[in-house]
């Protein structure tokens, strides 16, 4: 009951929407693709879609774009298919087949927490949330220069990101490091 009065005191310090999302300051953190050397633009063709999830796609794609986290791109060297994923529910997951870009990009070896360290110091504890960050990468940004290599095309045109994309290579490191970087205080004492 305290942390429900809690939460409805400070309702207005959460976003409740994708535009209401604040984002990470690209002073703080921005995803940044470092290719390997030699790595050439890579522009590949989109592929074929099921004509019956056009219109879901569309809509997607236009919460994206209303959400500032995509936006179109008129020239690009980069171009990326997208792949679209039915769900167990009915939705469709719209996702960028970064395979190619991937495999020209250095791996970031920035360490990700040991799951049972983690587990065995929470468990210690009387209360704990899995509350996950709205949206959480979406709240990183992509460095302005890194922007066009995220490109992807669709029927309607080609579309960039803004925002840190899912499956794009080292996202998990970057996001890993903000929060490693916001609770460093709290959990040096445990580590």
């Amino acid at each position: 009951m305290e942390v429900k009065i809690l939460l409805v005191e400070f309702k207005d310090a959460f976003a409740w929407s994708y535009k209401e999302l604040k984002g990470i300051l690209r002073s703080i953190c921005k995803h940044k693709i470092k290719l390997i050397a030699n790595a050439c633009p890579i522009k590949r063709q989109p592929y074929r879609m099921n004509p019956n999830y056009v219109q879901r796609v569309k809509e997607g794609l236009d919460k994206l774009l209303d959400a500032q986290f995509i936006f179109p791109i008129e020239t690009t060297q980069w171009l990326s298919p997208l792949v679209i994923v039915p769900k167990k529910n009915g939705k469709l997951s719209i996702c960028v087949d970064y395979r190619k870009l991937n495999s020209q990009t250095k791996k970031d070896p920035f360490p990700l927490p040991v799951l049972d360290l983690v587990l065995d110091i929470v468990v210690k504890h009387e209360m704990y949330s899995f509350m996950d960050g709205y949206s959480c990468y979406n709240q990183v940004k992509m460095a302005k220069k890194d922007k066009e290599k995220t490109s992807f095309i669709f029927e309607r045109g080609a579309y960039a990101y803004n925002v840190m994309p899912f499956r794009l290579c080292n996202v998990l490191t970057t996001f890993q490091k903000v929060v490693t970087q916001t609770f460093q205080e709290y959990s040096c004492k445990y580590f």
